[in-house]
């Protein structure tokens, strides 16, 4: 899919998001989701930003300096917002100069996918499909990703389906952080349904330490997953309420979300 067919997408998307939901379905969970370690690789967006900042900008953006906007929960827009500064362009035109270098990254990620789609993690579909046939439970995506992005690996790993008709898609785009978005995603999906969400009957599944401590920010539970950039055991000491090796482990990932605490192993006596 072109940019411009993906574009289209995402104005369907919101058009859906903005319908009137049937009188049938009150749900009374929201299941929020990170996508990049968490329901499939990342696809290596990195590189194509890179290419693109040495294309506009003249500057190379290094792995090490990506580890450290990560760590730092800072969005792609700002952070080339933020080196764009540094080049030494005008300030009156840091925001065009920096949306050429995202709109050009965009385009070479999308040539990326198109060579090479993204797959999803083991178990992910099979527990999409679960949730979203559940009247109790609204599910979202809260991403980092630029929103052009956002719609390119939904679309590349084949899950943008499940979000389409009862989702809810949350880019953090070019300012503001995760748990800014995931507060959005919250007031769009109660707008939405016309109902408010107990914050302890709402998830972030997410596979970073910066996702566990947005979620815990914001006041809602937090399932840590084993895929993506940071351990288990640094996912817990974040805070995390539970972790997981991977979404493929949907029986205690679903026993939590109906119950709202760590299930509890049988012992014989």
């Amino acid at each position: 899919m072109d940019r411009e067919g993906v574009l289209m997408v995402g104005g369907m998307l919101r058009m859906d998001q903005a319908a009137t939901v049937p009188a049938a379905r009150m749900p009374t969970k929201l299941v929020l989701f990170d996508i990049d370690g968490t329901l499939s690789p990342n696809g290596d967006f990195a590189a194509c930003l890179t290419k693109a900042a040495e294309e506009v900008l003249g500057i190379t953006i290094t792995p090490d300096s990506e580890k450290a906007r990560i760590k730092m929960g800072s969005t792609i827009g700002q952070w080339v917002i933020d080196a764009t500064e540094k080049a030494g362009v005008p300030k009156d035109r840091v925001r065009e100069i920096a949306d050429s270098v995202l709109a050009l990254a965009e385009e070479h990620f999308a040539k990326t996918l198109a060579a090479s789609a993204l797959k999803p993690y083991e178990g992910v579909a099979e527990l999409l499909k679960e949730l979203t046939a559940r009247g109790d439970v609204v599910i979202g995506i809260v991403t980092n990703n630029l929103n052009g992005v956002m719609y390119l690996k939904m679309e590349s790993n084949g899950l943008l389906a499940y979000f389409t008709t009862d989702g809810i898609m949350e880019s953090a785009s070019m300012l503001g952080d995760k748990s800014g978005s995931m507060k959005v995603a919250i007031s769009k999906a109660e707008e939405k349904f016309g109902v408010t969400f107990d914050r302890g009957s709402i998830f972030y599944v997410g596979d970073h330490v910066s996702d566990m401590k947005a979620g815990k920010a914001v006041g809602i539970k937090t399932i840590g997953v084993g895929t993506g950039r940071s351990t288990l055991g640094e996912l817990a000491n974040a805070g995390a309420d539970i972790v997981v090796a991977g979404l493929s482990d949907s029986k205690t990932v679903l026993a939590f979300i109906d119950a709202g605490k760590v299930p509890q192993k049988s012992r014989c006596t």
